[in-house]
This record gives structure tokens, C-alpha cells and sequence, in this order.
């Protein structure tokens, strides 16, 4: 639940100091939700395997405070995988084209964090590159990341439980590490399809 924020605003609205924003106007969220459902058919329809939409948030059995609004469970040879769904602009300002190698770096402690909650071992990410491209990649589970995640997690929690406002020093972030992508596929989508 955290889009173009900080810590301090999810916080603040952990705490109950403010309403968290109204994301319902915001075109890139939107864009995402309503796409999600078109973004499982694709990857379905380019993999041959299942995606099962989740209704309900997930709720770590060790942490309370750690959900995940999960967009699906995929179903390949190897059994049971998390889906999550994106849908970006095609350019950046600085690289030229998007690359599903961004895409994963950007999203990897979300994904990291959902695998945790889950309990599952891997997950899809599959991405809708404006209206012309779609790609995605197989990500396996990493735990010392998620041991690192977890660490600032709860600090974060019991900030919040104690009602103490988190410092603001730039030491708040956490370093995603190079990450060997597993490829999928990368399908340029023209007239045809």
C-alpha cells in the first residue's frame, strides 16, 4: 500500500494521524487494477499454465502486520508460484526502452515480501509494457533478503505499535540485490494479435 509515499506518510497512517490517500483518481493505479484480470488471461494464454485469482488479502501466520494483496497463484509443472501483475509505460526518460530486468529490480521487495507471507518458494511477474509489449520473469524466493526485509519490517512495526515517528535520514533503504533473471518471454504485440 505504499505508492509514491514514505515511510513517515504510512506511519502517520498506521498511527491514525492521517486518511491514507485516495488512490482511486490516480491513472497508473487504476490502470493496474483494471488490468490485472486481463494481465492473468495473457499470461496464461502465453504460458499454458493456471492463474487463480485471490479474493482476500494474505496474512503472515508469524506477523500480523505483514499482508499481501496477491493478484494470483500460478500453477506450472512445478506445482503452486505467486503471480503479480504490472503494467508500466514502455520509455524511461534515462535508458530508452523498459526492460522486465527493471521491472523486477523495482518490485523485488514486494514480490520478496508477498513470497514470505505466502509461504511459496517462487513467483511469476508478468508485465504489460504499455499497449505494445508484454514479458515476464520467474523469481525465485531469496531469504537473506527477506531476513533483511524482515529486520527493517518490524523495527517499522514496533515504531508504529510505541507511536514513535521513524527518522528520516536516507538510511532507510535497502539494497536489492543483482538479481539473475530467470527469462519468460518478451512478445512484441502488433496489429495481428
Amino acid at each position: 500500500r505504499v505508492y509514491n509515499s514514505t515511510l513517515l506518510t504510512l506511519w502517520k497512517e498506521l498511527t491514525g494521524q492521517t486518511e491514507p490517500k485516495d488512490l482511486s483518481n490516480v491513472l497508473p493505479v487504476q490502470m493496474g487494477i483494471h488490468t490485472e484480470r486481463f494481465n492473468r488471461f495473457w499470461f496464461q494464454k502465453v504460458t499454458g499454465y493456471t492463474v487463480e485469482e485471490l479474493s482476500s488479502v494474505q496474512v503472515s501466520r508469524e506477523r500480523d502486520y505483514c499482508v499481501a494483496q496477491v493478484d494470483g497463484i500460478a500453477t506450472d509443472s512445478d506445482g503452486t508460484a505467486l503471480f503479480e501483475a504490472k503494467h508500466t509505460g514502455t520509455y524511461t526518460y534515462e535508458n530508452g526502452k523498459k526492460t522486465i530486468e527493471e521491472v523486477q529490480k523495482l518490485n523485488y521487495a514486494q514480490i520478496q515480501h508477498y513470497l514470505y507471507v505466502t509461504e511459496l518458494d517462487r513467483a511469476y511477474l508478468s508485465v504489460f509494457f504499455g499497449n505494445s509489449s508484454h514479458a515476464y520473469s520467474r523469481i525465485q524466493r531469496d531469504d537473506e533478503f527477506i531476513a533483511r526485509l524482515l529486520k527493517r519490517i518490524d523495527a517499522f512495526w514496533k515504531l508504529v505499535e510505541d507511536r514513535i515517528p521513524p527518522k528520516m535520514d536516507g538510511t532507510d533503504e535497502l539494497d536489492v540485490p543483482d538479481i539473475e533473471v530467470v527469462p519468460g518471454k518478451v512478445i512484441e504485440i502488433d496489429g495481428d494479435h
